[in-house]
């Protein structure tokens, strides 16, 4: 019942109780071109809002990689769609990747393209668009389009289309459904997202260089006499070799460090993996001599 309570006090509503959709679209552009530019590590994108309304958007008009976080409420919800070229773009830039990849290798590329989209959202949390939603840190997750209409279709929403106009060419576009709710919490007499100050650090990027990845089948323990005592043609028993759970690890300076899961196969006559899930989330991890900043010394007087 309180859900449609809410559909009909929300039909119900003057138009005129409402700000204008589009003005309040423009307001969050600041926020938005800030986070792309978090994202995708430029001084400046240029973006251009192509459509706003106090409706949800029909499911065609949504493109297929949708995100959503909500705050400490239910109805302080968010989501952010993107179309496909502009994920694959921002995974293939991060990759230093070729953007002329067929389709066969964007279908590989997707678990990855789909995490990095994650990235996207830690950089929304931090604009004024989230800034009053009721949690300090939003975790987003990758939805589907039904299970977002679903969500959503139960609150009053703003809904609104960017286009993003950097591209080399494509669909590049990006849909944003915010509760009013939600808005409403991040309002203020200055501004209602303007972009949160950021210190000073450098682009999330690296530039070109090679890492060793290996693909571990299996681990047996030996003692160091029987190590000495192995010889040319001997087997070694793998007992628990699967060949459909492959360990990919990242040779780095403090050791291996867990990229992924895959399973063994072939491509063009060579051996091969194929990834079975996205990036372990330990990987994006920064070391801990890193999180942890050293404490400032007093200075004598």
């Amino acid at each position: 019942m309180s859900v449609i309570a809410r559909k009909i006090a929300f039909a119900s509503k003057p138009d005129s109780d409402r700000p204008n959709a589009t003005d309040m679209a423009m307001s969050l552009l600041p926020s938005i071109n800030s986070a792309l530019c978090d994202w995708l590590s430029l001084e400046d994108a240029q973006i251009e809002l192509t459509h706003a309304d106090w409706a949800m958007p029909k499911a065609d008009v949504i493109p297929g990689i949708i995100m959503t976080t909500r705050g400490s409420r239910r109805s302080r919800r968010i989501a952010v769609a993107l179309t496909d070229p502009l994920v694959e773009m921002a995974a293939q830039d991060v990759l230093q990747l070729d953007s002329g990849l067929d389709a066969a290798a964007l279908a590989v590329l997707r678990p990855f393209a789909e995490e990095n989209m994650l990235s996207l959202g830690d950089s929304i949390n931090d604009t004024r668009i989230m800034a009053h939603s009721g949690l300090a840190e939003h975790v987003w997750a990758v939805e589907q389009r039904d299970t977002v209409l679903a969500d959503f279709t139960a609150y009053e929403v703003l809904s609104m289309e960017v286009a993003y106009l950097d591209g080399d060419g494509g669909d590049m576009r990006i849909v944003l459904i915010v509760t009013t709710e939600l808005l409403a919490s991040g309002q203020s007499e200055d501004t209602v997202a303007s972009p949160l100050p950021k210190a000073p650090s450098l682009p999330p990027r690296l530039g070109p260089c090679h890492v060793e990845i290996q693909a571990v089948a299996d681990r047996v323990r030996m003692s160091v006499a029987d190590c000495s005592r192995l010889k040319i043609g001997q087997v070694i028993g793998l007992p628990g070799l699967r060949f459909d759970h492959l360990e990919l690890n990242v040779k780095m300076g403090d050791g291996p460090v867990p990229l992924t899961d895959a399973s063994l196969g072939a491509d063009k006559g060579l051996k091969a993996v194929r990834l079975n899930r996205g990036l372990d989330p330990s990987f994006r991890v920064a070391p801990e001599n890193l999180r942890t900043a050293p404490k400032a010394e007093p200075v004598p007087a």
